[in-house]
């Protein structure tokens, strides 16, 4: 997206990581992991109930932004962290409740959702006890969250009626087509 922080960009008139603050903040405190621009961050969103967390582990991908963000979770005392990527600023609460029951049969696993049988690793609920397996892991120079994710064995959540939902913004015409 030109190098810009696709968080920021809006939809329906408020940057996508407001939209995903007010979602998450029904289930925990809400953190954002930014690996640069965290000021632009600060400055933009100075009046949201947000933790800004720095990704430690630079141009290691989403990866290390999920690490840093159970570090984060973990010294808040939960158990876990739901994720979502900033550029998806269409998940809903019909996401959030199916995942949320999901999870409450096992919390001390990783719940991850598939749209049309693809694995969306970085949409689900990640237990803070496997964050030191993770920053393990980035030590030795895994990035590709899909294998990683599926090394530990996630229950899948088939979310294929709500694709809709994980429609996420990697171009400027990717932005463009979503419903204003």
């Amino acid at each position: 997206m030109g190098g810009g922080d696709k968080g920021l960009l809006n939809y329906r008139n408020e940057p996508f990581v407001v939209h995903l603050q007010r979602l998450l903040i029904r289930v925990g405190p809400v953190a954002l992991v930014t690996q640069q621009g965290q000021h632009a961050y600060q400055q933009a969103l100075a009046s949201v109930d947000l933790s800004f967390v720095h990704d430690r582990w630079p141009d290691r991908g989403p990866l290390a932004g999920l690490a840093a963000g159970l570090a984060w979770a973990r010294g808040q005392g939960c158990a876990g962290a739901f994720v979502a990527p900033c550029d998806s600023p269409c998940l809903g609460e019909r996401w959030l409740q199916r995942l949320r029951s999901h999870v409450e049969d096992a919390p001390e696993r990783v719940h991850i959702c598939t749209v049309e049988g693809r694995l969306q690793p970085l949409h689900g609920w990640y237990p803070v006890a496997l964050e030191p397996a993770l920053t393990e892991a980035l030590a030795k120079g895994e990035r590709r969250a899909g294998v990683w994710v599926e090394s530990q064995k996630p229950m899948v959540l088939d979310c294929t009626d709500l694709a809709a939902q994980f429609a996420n913004v990697n171009t400027p015409a990717d932005h463009t087509r979503l419903a204003p």
